[in-house]
């Protein structure tokens, strides 16, 4: 009888997905802080602050409580976390329900849930570039085609409401809307945010994600949403955010 192990042969899919640049970087860092060197760090986006101290005292006194203790919470989320939640929202003029909103494990397995119940393979996402390294191996995963729009620096790295309009086609299911930019930093003007949902509103058929995790390191500038600007695509935009960012 053999003794030999075989690794697990991966699912065909797996081909289309690459390792992430953002993990091959921090371990380049990670090697030469480990020999001594002196390095800045620009991999992971790991704000350089912690929460603070109450936050640690509540995490604690949470862990002790008798109530729910190891007990499976609702589905959705617990109703402390999405009440607290909808009242971040408020924050940004954004008003939702209990019924409109969930917690996921991260705002990447959100991301990656979402592409998997909105798009199939024949589906275009689209994403101005530069853009955050998982969106193309998540879309991939789903099967869809992730099509990048070049917004270069000579345009502040934003897309234009022209290059929008231009790059959206039958074949576009999605749309992502990464403001603050990751990689970048940059932050679109109220102005420029409203142009952008006037484009949208002329395509009916996108679904926006609006991946807002950064909406709070904006230096003071002003941080408009789409749906603000155009309340009529709220029933079309799906909003995505985390505390890892904005709270340590």
């Amino acid at each position: 009888m053999s003794t030999s192990q075989k690794t697990p042969k991966l699912a065909p899919r797996m081909s289309a997905v690459q390792p992430s640049p953002i993990i091959e970087v921090s371990n380049a860092v990670r090697d030469l802080k480990a020999k001594g060197e002196k390095v800045i760090n620009f991999s992971i986006g790991v704000p350089g602050f912690l929460p603070p101290a109450h936050v640690y005292a509540a995490a604690e006194t949470a862990a002790k409580e008798e109530n729910d203790n190891g007990a499976y919470l609702a589905g959705r989320g617990q109703n402390a976390l999405i009440t607290a939640f909808l009242d971040r929202l408020k924050q940004n003029g954004l008003n939702y329900t209990e019924a409109e909103t969930c917690v996921q494990l991260g705002g990447k397995g959100a991301l990656f849930n979402l592409f998997q119940i909105l798009v199939e393979a024949g589906d275009e996402v689209l994403c101005p570039a530069p853009y955050w390294a998982s969106y193309p191996d998540m879309v991939a995963l789903a099967g869809a085609d992730f099509r990048a729009i070049a917004c270069p620096a000579a345009q502040n790295y934003k897309m234009t409401p022209e290059q929008l309009d231009a790059a959206i086609t039958p074949k576009t299911k999605v749309f992502i809307f990464n403001n603050p930019s990751n990689p970048t930093g940059m932050l679109y003007t109220p102005e420029e945010v409203d142009a952008l949902a006037a484009a949208l509103v002329k395509h009916p058929h996108v679904t926006i994600i609006s991946d807002d995790i950064y909406d709070k390191l904006t230096y003071g500038a002003p941080f408009k949403h789409v749906t603000t600007s155009e309340p009529s695509l709220k029933p079309r935009t799906i909003i995505v955010q985390s505390v890892s960012k904005s709270y340590g």
